[in-house]
């Protein structure tokens, strides 16, 4: 386990935007932006049983996380590691604390089951890429996953080696995070 500064630590509790990479099937990469949360030894994250992300994540354990600073983003932790934990217990409450601190407001479980995002969005990109909306949730049309049939997951991710880098203005003057 990689043991993280006092000022990393800071970082990862505060307002910070992830985007999680997992492995497809087909060993391509998915990345998904994500709200997370820090433990003191755990990256916590929450998402949908039967999404793309956590269909990868049972399946393959191994993730990366790129955290960048929504202020200064060249700012970042390059997190690799693995998945110590799944679990439905405390996620709910978990979504919701992450809703108060990114969105200001108690999270909307009605809004957890809706496609998100426009297909106008998609122009120009391969196909299987862009929004859920125009796939349906996790790609598959509205299914299970979408309806609600898909509880709340609480993911415990293990830091396996950590790369940070402050770079205020741009890398020309990158410090150690």
């Amino acid at each position: 386990m990689t043991a993280f500064s006092d000022k990393q630590t800071d970082f990862l509790n505060s307002r910070v935007f992830a985007h999680l990479a997992t492995i497809m099937p087909d060993g391509s990469p998915q990345v998904t932006p994500v709200w997370i949360d820090f433990d003191g030894d755990y990256i916590l994250v929450n998402t949908a049983e039967g999404r793309a992300k956590d269909r990868n994540m049972r399946r393959d354990g191994r993730v990366a996380l790129s955290i960048m600073d929504p202020d200064e983003p060249y700012t970042h932790l390059d997190i690799r590691g693995h998945v110590a934990e799944i679990t439905h217990d405390g996620a709910e409450e978990h979504i919701d604390t992450l809703s108060q601190r990114y969105d200001g407001k108690p999270w909307d479980k009605d809004a957890w089951k809706k496609p998100i995002g426009s297909a106008a969005g998609t122009a120009g990109l391969p196909a299987g890429a862009g929004s859920r909306s125009d796939r349906g949730c996790a790609g598959r049309g509205q299914d299970a996953a979408c309806d609600g049939a898909g509880a709340v997951d609480r993911l415990r991710l293990l830091a396996d080696s950590v790369d940070a880098r402050s770079a205020p203005g741009g890398c020309a003057g990158c410090v150690d995070l």
